[in-house]
């Protein structure tokens, strides 16, 4: 598995992260064929496109280059999975080629496999719901849904319902700290990257809690996870494109122009590779560095 790490697609599912290592997205044309008595072929009638579906294969596995990036996919991110493909079946579905849309997730399957250690490879099958697919793709785009002032109602309602939960550290004010530092000017991709980091750690510390575990705090763990959704749309309007990125796993010590040469080909595109990371040493990158790669 470690050779195809660096270059697996990401996907995210009401704001959870996980990667792929293989996906398919189906879509077409329905048509009605009219025919007539003893007369060849058929008069065929467009009826409009299908929804468009398909298939993504998640590799649940403590591999170190994938907790590194991901944290506990065996068992921490299973369960988030989990837990979002049961209670809410048709969600946000952020898709590395079709961007942000809203799909139902019609099944997945967790087989026993002798050969996969350290956690399991799930296969999810989903369907595009209301046409959001088709949206994204029109010439009228279409924005997130979730706005700054969504986030910070989520925020407040995931405090309330947080308050007595001990340890609980209000999210809102982190929420609105961040929004300010990022409409205030414009912010480059590494300093977005920290502001939403940010805002998601604060969400992830509150999840962790000992105390959200258990039926009495069911409604603010649910309301935690809307907000990191509504995290995850927002970032949308920030990193135009961002879906398509993907990591590179340094595989040995190598200045950032050899990684460029590596990802690019060509070795002019380290001014790229430094907006999006936060690099020590140009001319010595660690082995083991995960870089994110933009288009």
């Amino acid at each position: 598995m470690s050779d195809y790490l660096k270059d697996l697609a990401e996907f995210s599912f009401e704001g959870i992260r996980f990667p792929a290592q293989a996906a398919e997205t189906m879509g077409g044309n329905d048509f009605v064929k009219h025919v007539a008595y003893r007369r060849r072929g058929a008069d065929v009638e467009y009826t409009g496109q299908r929804a468009y579906g398909g298939s993504f294969t998640i590799p649940l596995v403590n591999s170190p280059q994938l907790v590194a990036r991901y944290g506990d996919l065996a068992s921490g991110v299973r369960y988030d999975l989990l837990n979002a493909f049961e209670t809410t079946p048709i969600g946000s579905l952020q898709h590395p080629t079709y961007g942000l849309l809203t799909a139902a997730i019609e099944e997945w399957s967790e087989p026993i496999d002798a050969s996969v250690r350290n956690g399991f490879v799930w296969t999810v099958k989903w369907s595009e719901h209301n046409a959001t697919a088709g949206l994204l793709l029109g010439p009228d785009g279409a924005l997130p849904t979730d706005t700054d002032a969504t986030v910070e109602t989520r925020a407040e309602t995931a405090d309330t319902l947080g308050a007595s939960v001990a340890g609980y550290r209000p999210t809102a004010p982190t929420m609105r700290s961040q929004m300010t530092f990022l409409a205030s000017a414009p912010r480059s991709y590494t300093q977005v990257n920290d502001a939403f980091r940010q805002m998601g750690d604060v969400v992830a510390f509150n999840l962790a809690l000992p105390g959200m575990v258990g039926p009495s705090s069911n409604a603010a763990t649910r309301a935690l996870l809307d907000l990191r959704s509504a995290i995850d749309d927002l970032r949308g309007r920030y990193v135009v494109g961002d879906g398509r990125r993907r990591f590179y796993t340094v595989p040995s010590g190598m200045a950032l122009w050899e990684v460029s040469l590596a990802v690019y080909g060509t070795a002019a595109r380290v001014r790229d590779l430094l907006g999006a990371n936060t690099i020590t040493d140009p001319l010595a990158v660690p082995a083991g560095t995960v870089v994110v790669v933009l288009p």
